[in-house]
């Protein structure tokens, strides 16, 4: 293609499956660059890996992308920037009068990411326009309040602001901490504050259930704000560890229309635009799907769409370089995603009618695991695979969440 080049930024899984997404729809070869190497985009014939240590760094990342936009942007092509992890799209958008000279991107204004991106924003978002969320406590460290007490466990703290959370890195630091009492959140939160983050961190119940009652969704939102397509899925298997909990190694597609419209509903009339990814957790309790957060960007297992016929690269190109907008559509293909052996599935979904389900999708060849994509299996990519596939036995069996 002649039109676009597409410049993703990262190493890890989605960096691979977003440079997949235009390689099967375009045949293109994207640039990712990355700040390390990571076994998922190496090895590889799909893409081309740029190096680049200091990109994470906001007083070197303008530069390094203007840098690479010179190298790479010969003969008229667009350059789409796409950043795969939070801290890149933070990052572009802060950056976007700099990068609009030389790319072209989808994302939120910088007012519209701090209400989205940073959870108490977003969660006082979610109260205006009627999206259920679970019990929810924000607590600010740049106060001095008492810590609050709870009558009922597990709670759940997680930093609100997760970009500036993530760049205090100390040793044993937790994605999300569930606590059994509130002795344990005390030493928690002195813990964070003694760490160097000062910003809210947000305390909230446990919704009861395993990993099952998890949901996932998917929807892009064109530039006009529109949404073009949802999707909704089940997750079968998280990860457990303490760094990655909240991604999704397995899930099946589902299809709840009412919920689907009313997440619709709720990214148009905020004014979206992007790829989205919504965690959702169902409560029992009440019968309600209770929105965690909308990541803005897609999302870990967000591969599972491109493989129900939605290619998250046609709706970025056809929106960003040739303004076709498409009419909205729900995903309703029945599909498994998994990253891990179905082994592991066999062995930790309790389930036993999730376990025959995704037993028999796989067994009739809807299923899709994005790192698998039978035009780029080098030997030494085929090693890296089975090596990563084999680790999830022994994860899975070590860790618990």
């Amino acid at each position: 293609m002649d039109d676009f080049l597409p410049v993703i930024l990262g190493a890890d899984i989605i960096a691979y499956y977003l440079a997949r997404c235009f390689h099967e729809a375009y045949g293109v070869k994207s640039v990712v660059v990355g700040r390390e190497r990571w076994g998922f985009t190496d090895h590889t014939r799909i893409l081309d890996f740029r190096l680049e240590p200091d990109l994470w760094q906001r007083d070197r990342f303008v530069d390094i992308l203007v840098r690479i936009a010179q190298d790479v942007g010969a003969g008229g092509r667009q350059l789409i920037l796409i950043g795969a992890n939070d801290q890149y799209v933070r990052q572009i958008v802060e950056s976007r009068d700099a990068l609009s000279a030389h790319y072209v991107f989808n994302y939120l204004t910088l007012e519209q990411l701090n209400s989205v991106q940073d959870k108490a924003n977003f969660y006082e978002l979610c109260a205006r326009n009627g999206m259920d969320i679970p019990e929810t406590v924000i607590y600010d460290l740049a106060d001095d309040a008492p810590v609050p007490t709870f009558d009922s466990f597990p709670r759940i703290i997680k930093p609100s602001n997760g970009d500036t959370y993530f760049r205090a890195q100390w040793p044993g630091q937790k994605k999300v901490y569930r606590l059994n009492s509130n002795e344990e959140i005390a030493a928690t939160i002195a813990l964070i504050r003694r760490n160097g983050y000062r910003d809210r961190l947000v305390i909230q119940e446990f919704i009861p259930g395993d990993d099952t009652l998890i949901y996932d969704s998917v929807f892009y939102c064109n530039r006009a704000a529109k949404c073009e397509f949802v999707s909704f899925g089940q997750v079968l298997l998280q990860e457990h560890s303490v760094a990655a909990v909240g991604n999704y190694t397995a899930l099946v597609s589902r299809v709840d229309r009412p919920y689907m419209d009313k997440l619709k509903a709720f990214v148009e009339a905020i004014g979206y635009v992007g790829i989205g990814n919504a965690d959702i957790k169902y409560d029992a309790r009440d019968g309600k799907f209770k929105l965690l957060e909308i990541n803005v960007r897609q999302g870990r297992s967000s591969y599972y769409v491109v493989a129900c016929g939605f290619n998250l690269a046609r709706y970025l190109v056809d929106d960003l370089i040739y303004d076709r907008p498409a009419t909205f559509d729900y995903v309703t293909k029945p599909m498994l995603h998994t990253v891990v052996p179905m082994g592991v599935i066999a062995r930790h979904v309790a389930d036993d009618d999730l376990r025959r389900e995704a037993k028999q999708l796989r067994r009739q060849g809807s299923w899709v695991d994005p790192l698998r994509y039978r035009g780029d299996l080098s030997p030494r990519r085929r090693w890296f695979l089975w090596l990563h596939g084999l680790n999830y036995f022994r994860k899975y069996r070590q860790q618990s969440w």
